[in-house]
């Protein structure tokens, strides 16, 4: 494949990005020279263990927060030489975003919840209401556009909250541990769903999780760890976590030995 066709087929470019932050006095850096590309209409899993940097990777990409150095271009255009009013619009109208937090206003139905971010961009009532009720069709709460949030499940809480990261036809979904506010079996069908919706509509996912539940469902993998950013193969991290279960289950031996 020529370089050419590799940048054509790349949504996200990152060309050495760097993000520190000033802490107890001093610096620490959390991202240092990242480089790399993420294709288009893929679903990339971002693996790592807490304060690794997932999320701050995901608000780099998504434009709340801005690398000390580097460049970041999302769909051919450099986000990180926007300025703040064109990230506004960046951040509205290209970004779909489902958090671990289902965040959906307590005084608003569930389709308001969905609907709001699209009325303050002033689209068209009618348009935004029927592609709200379609997907909430689409993930089976049709019959519940009317109600409140506190009335759901935390299961159909984040339903509504994949709807309304989706509702505006964005260029990238980023979730931020989508499932960890949920029991392993609803998140399994949650995350299902997301990569179902995802799929459906041709949109790229970005997603970070410190759960090995999600890899199934990846097209890329990759693990932030020491600052950096690194491609992985699934069968690495299955052997990895097969070496720790044996490593454990020799443990207890030794331990029930003595």
């Amino acid at each position: 494949m020529n370089n050419a066709e590799t940048q054509r087929k790349a949504l996200i470019t990152l060309q050495g990005v760097t993000r520190r932050y000033r802490q107890n006095g001093g610096t620490q850096t959390v991202l240092e020279d990242c480089t790399m590309d993420f294709a288009e209409g893929h679903c990339h899993v971002l693996l790592g263990r807490s304060g690794s940097g997932k999320s701050t990777l995901l608000n780099l990409l998504g434009g709340i927060d801005a690398p000390d150095a580097g460049t970041i271009s999302v769909g051919g255009r450099e986000i990180t030489a926007m300025d703040e009013e064109q990230l506004t619009l960046y951040r509205r109208r290209d970004i779909g975003t489902v958090f671990q937090f289902f965040y959906l206003l307590p005084t608003l139905s569930v389709l308001e919840n969905i609907t709001l971010p699209m009325e303050l961009d002033g689209r068209r009532p009618a348009e935004l209401r029927q592609r709200a009720m379609d997907l909430l069709a689409r993930v089976g709460l049709a019959d519940k556009a009317d109600t409140m949030p506190e009335t759901l499940s935390g299961g159909e809480q984040q339903r509504v909250a994949i709807v309304r990261a989706l509702a505006h036809d964005p260029l990238l979904v980023l979730a931020d541990e989508p499932t960890g506010n949920l029991d392993r079996n609803t998140g399994e069908k949650v995350l299902s769903l997301l990569l179902e919706l995802t799929r459906e509509t041709g949109k790229t996912l970005v997603m970070a999780t410190h759960s090995h539940e999600t890899l199934p469902f990846a097209d890329r993998i990759y693990e932030v760890r020491d600052r950096g950013l690194q491609p992985i193969d699934l069968e690495d991290v299955l052997r990895q976590e097969r070496d720790l279960q044996e490593r454990a289950r020799s443990m207890r031996r030794e331990m029930a030995a003595r």
